[in-house]
């Protein structure tokens, strides 16, 4: 936020205008991590705000302070959550242990087999309607400069690993996967009181990409939890469609988006190289309800903690943040239609 008020602030101080060089009409949104389960009623009962030529959204990293980037594309998510359930109640170990059912076990097992040896997610299908990168994205990607012992201890990872064939960043923006977020189950604190557990739950989270939708891939993942998961044991799955993101990726001949990546040139004064991101956002959303495309600028690096306890900003990023859009809303205004597409 203090990025486009900052941004706005230098434009006009830069120009000499007493309004920007186009309209802007901001909206913050404070639920993301909450994905955003309002943002649609709230757009459906504001039309007049939604009436626009272009959309940029913020919630974005680049990639290194040193290497700034232009995020052309996001990945879409969906979470879930399974619950298994065995014996109707906690029952002492003693009495059952080895006869009767255990949803820890028979969750783990589950779990387990989310993967194949290679890497790739085991949920049939999963892959069928990937749409493949182009070659120039792979090699736009290949020439950021990337090494596992850098990249390790900048996000404090302890490893690289994922999906064989693929390189690390090609695996962490342009294929999807499937992580497993919590498992709770038994006396997780405090003293065992020797019983096998009622129930077991986790919480698994999906990360989709261009081609994929969201209602298939849940289905996937429901026929694929009741063919895998023991009859001996019952469960509940939970996919809130409503808090679902599909994937997005910004038109790459858009010139809003070459407009960008030169403003970013002016912003940073660096080259500018060519990213998507991991996570997700309402950038589906906002392009479908608007019908404008999407571009992305935020400031955030993979160092900067966030969702931790120390989460935090280099000023000196959020600077160059400013002085991007600030030549930015000038570049806008000169393209040969005003709006960004040309």
């Amino acid at each position: 936020m203090l990025c486009h008020v900052w941004g706005v602030r230098a434009h006009l101080a830069a120009t000499g205008r007493t309004a920007p060089a186009v309209n802007l009409k901001v909206l913050v949104e404070g639920e993301e991590e909450a994905l955003s389960s309002y943002l649609a009623d709230l757009l459906d009962a504001h039309p007049e705000a939604t009436d626009a030529d272009l959309v940029m959204v913020s919630d974005t990293l680049l990639w290194r302070a040193d290497t700034p980037a232009v995020c052309v594309g996001l990945r879409g998510s969906l979470n879930a959550s399974l619950t298994v359930v065995g014996p109707g109640r906690d029952i002492h170990s003693g009495a059952v242990s080895g006869v009767a059912p255990n949803p820890v076990l028979e969750l783990a097992r589950l779990l387990g087999r989310l993967h194949d040896d290679d890497g790739r997610v085991a949920i049939p299908g999963f892959y069928d309607d990937v749409r493949e990168p182009d070659d120039d994205e792979r090699a736009a990607i290949t020439a950021l400069p990337w090494s596992d012992d850098h990249w390790v201890h900048r996000v404090d990872a302890g490893a690289v690993g994922g999906e064989a064939g693929w390189s690390p960043l090609e695996r962490l923006w342009l294929r999807p996967a499937v992580e497993v977020l919590a498992v709770v189950a038994g006396d997780a604190v405090g003293p065992s009181r020797g019983a096998i557990p009622s129930q077991a739950e986790a919480e698994i989270s999906v990360r989709t990409v261009p081609g994929q939708t969201v209602v298939t891939v849940a289905e996937q993942l429901r026929t694929w939890v009741e063919a895998n998961l023991s009859d001996r044991v019952e469960h509940t799955l939970e996919i809130p469609m409503e808090t679902t993101q599909e994937a997005y990726r910004t038109p790459p001949d858009l010139p809003a988006l070459t407009a960008l990546r030169e403003a970013m040139g002016d912003g940073f004064d660096a080259e500018i190289g060519q990213m998507r991101n991991a996570g997700g956002s309402p950038a589906s959303l906002l392009h479908d309800v608007t019908g404008a495309p999407v571009v992305f600028f935020g400031t955030g690096l993979p160092e900067d903690h966030w969702h931790d306890s120390d989460e935090s900003v280099r000023v000196d990023l959020l600077h160059a943040g400013v002085a991007t859009l600030a030549c930015y809303w000038s570049r806008l205004a000169d393209l040969p239609d005003g709006r960004g597409e040309g």
